[in-house]
């Protein structure tokens, strides 16, 4: 599905359950509204059962040149109201007479005075801390870049995975004022925008960070930035994460290795310093945030095939492994030199104290599968897969090629 040209958000869900919103292209929405909005969102969930396994994923969707070109405008807000920081913006006289002047820039967040922008994400979670309460989100194998903020935002909401997102030069809206290249719609703004353009988890508890590689926009934006209105809380678990270019938050560094080849980070262009933007006014044309031939191009080291409700191939040899969070710890599993693994499956874990974890199945690289099951097996024979719930089957590119494993039809 391609969405475009919205004025406010592409795609997005409020109070929602059981969402999937994959395999997209959503660009150049979120210009002209001035809601805060982002370019697919999950907003506000409602949880509608107790079960705790991933519900609500955003997956494999490739979103670019989304940004708020329109400060944020909240006409319900209170005047001495503030979503952000901790200000009591009661004592300050200037807020009261809506002034800019004298009046904190978080106090005129929302309000008349606002004029500066900070919002206008690509692939974003929000607000979902208070009412969805059971179950975990997903997002994974998104392509974010030239968005107004930040490519990937875990924000309000606990229990969650982010993985396998290639998120690079983000960040559009000004960091500092005046760019080198002025827009229109830069003219009026009087402050920057915050230094993140990469990956932000602000705000959540339960959260999950692998296989992530992110290129920021300059060399002192955030990359990986983890934040909250007191400690940050730490990740559940992690690593495997890549930084081409940008900044890693001290409480990330653990789970984050420096790159200085973007191939790593799936960007095919140089590393190239980019200090914060210069303050001297230009006069040049605006530039395009239109797609171009630098787009990341990813190669898998598994390839997911569609198996329906039916993806542990029975007879082929396997190994059962040990719960799991989702496909990057069950990938470390089956690339070790012990494993003997060729692919791999995963489905709900229902055995006693995994609740919420998946179950990684290991299928054998020194065992040939059963005659009957070797050659297309999703297709083959209808005992040749078991039933499973939730379940997915990954497998290296050769393998497929040598048994033929395609799509079930």
């Amino acid at each position: 599905m391609k969405v475009h040209h919205c004025p406010a958000s592409g795609i997005r869900v409020n109070k929602g359950d059981y969402i999937t919103i994959a395999d997209s292209e959503v660009y150049s929405n979120t210009w002209w509204s001035s809601s805060a909005e982002s370019a697919i969102v999950l907003a506000e969930g409602k949880h509608i059962d107790e079960v705790s396994w991933i519900k609500m994923r955003l997956i494999g969707n490739t979103v670019f040149d989304n940004m708020n070109k329109v400060p944020y405008y909240n006409p319900n807000y209170a005047w001495d109201y503030s979503p952000i920081g901790n200000y009591d913006c009661s004592i300050f006289l200037a807020c009261q007479n809506r002034e800019i002047d004298g009046c904190p820039w978080e106090c005129r967040y929302g309000k008349e005075s606002q004029d500066y922008i900070v919002d206008g994400m690509g692939v974003y979670v929000t607000r979902n801390k208070d009412t969805y309460l059971f179950g975990q989100m997903e997002l994974a194998d998104n392509i974010a870049y030239g968005n107004g903020i930040n490519g990937v935002v875990f924000h309000r909401t606990d229990r969650g995975v982010v993985q396998r997102n290639t998120v690079y030069n983000n960040g559009v809206v000004p960091r500092e004022y005046p760019e080198e290249t002025t827009e229109d719609w830069h003219v009026n703004l009087s402050k920057s925008r915050q230094p993140y353009s990469g990956i932000v988890i602000n705000n959540a508890e339960g959260c999950r960070l692998w296989s992530n590689n992110v290129l920021a926009r300059y060399d002192d934006d955030y990359a990986y930035k983890i934040e909250a209105d007191g400690t940050p809380p730490p990740l559940q678990a992690g690593g495997n994460n890549k930084v081409c270019k940008g900044l890693v938050d001290a409480n990330l560094a653990s789970y984050v290795s420096e790159e200085t080849d973007t191939s790593v980070c799936g960007v095919d262009e140089p590393v190239v310093s980019t200090p914060s933007p210069s303050l001297s006014p230009t006069t040049d044309s605006p530039t395009s945030s239109a797609p171009t031939s630098n787009s990341p191009t990813v190669t898998p080291k598994y390839t997911e095939v569609s198996c329906g409700g039916e993806c542990h191939l029975i007879d082929w040899p396997y190994n059962m492994g040990p719960g799991v969070s989702g496909y990057d710890e069950c990938e470390v599993i089956c690339d070790s030199p012990t494993s003997d693994c060729r692919a791999f499956s995963l489905q709900d874990d229902y055995r006693p104290g995994n609740e919420g974890l998946k179950a990684c199945f290991l299928y054998k690289a020194s065992v040939e599968p059963k005659q009957r099951c070797a050659n297309d097996p999703f297709n083959a024979h209808k005992s040749c897969a078991y039933a499973t719930a939730n379940g997915q089957f990954f497998i290296s590119p050769s393998a497929k090629v040598e048994y033929n494993v395609n799509d079930l039809a």
